[in-house]
């Protein structure tokens, strides 16, 4: 096996980049993939300074782990940014985006596309394949996932408008009730005729004259 260090340096600086943007996400969700490297040195270096017969082997380990790197880099990120996705749909699932969000279609289409691949367990036959793959559905979704703070402080306001614009309607209506309320105590006889006392019926009964019958009456 012929050793391909130039190979295995263009796979670690790849590596390095994926890194760094899965950082800017959040420097946790970057450590298994930085471990990856890590290993990936470790056999480079054996390759160079140890006596070995077939330092190629330890090369190809290295070359493995950078791919390793490059696919836990990709897959960390791309599970955090459908992680901001869906807190944010859950968060706003009652609101009107689409005014803030004119690509919030386009977005559900490419976060869908990228939950379904991940879904995928790879063959062996296709890892390569599906390594390159998992790149590109990363910088699909990052692309909105950048986005997100801007458009959730946008319809956060629009939401805290919507608020108020509410409030006053009710307490508006509610003004206009109490209005007509007044307005029609003040018609003149209504306010005596709903104070006014109907006498009780057993009021009735005491005042009311006894009858005696004709035949007792003598």
């Amino acid at each position: 096996m012929s050793l391909n260090y130039s190979e295995v340096y263009r796979l670690y600086c790849d590596a390095e980049k994926k890194i760094k943007k899965v950082e800017h996400l959040s420097a946790k969700i970057a450590i298994p993939a930085i471990n990856q490297l890590r290993y990936s040195g470790r056999h480079l270096v054996r390759s160079l300074v140890e006596n070995l017969d077939d330092p190629s082997a330890e090369l190809k380990q290295a070359e493995n782990h950078c791919k390793r790197a490059c696919y836990d880099a990709c897959e960390a990120g791309l599970l955090f940014c459908m992680g901001n996705f869906r807190s944010f749909q859950n968060d706003f699932r009652k609101a009107s985006i689409s005014a803030h969000f004119p690509e919030y279609i386009q977005a559900c289409e490419t976060f869908e596309d990228a939950r379904r691949f991940v879904d995928v367990t790879p063959a062996d036959n296709t890892r390569e394949e599906f390594y390159q793959a998992i790149d590109k559905h990363f910088d699909a979704v990052l692309v909105y996932d950048k986005k997100l703070p801007y458009i959730r402080e946008e319809v956060n306001k629009n939401l805290g408008k919507e608020r108020k614009t509410a409030f006053w309607v009710v307490f508006g209506a509610m003004l206009a009730l109490i209005g007509a309320i007044a307005a029609i105590l003040a018609i003149p006889g209504v306010q005596d005729h709903l104070t006014k006392k109907e006498p009780s019926p057993s009021a009735q009964i005491k005042a009311s004259p006894v009858l005696i019958p004709p035949s007792l009456n003598k």
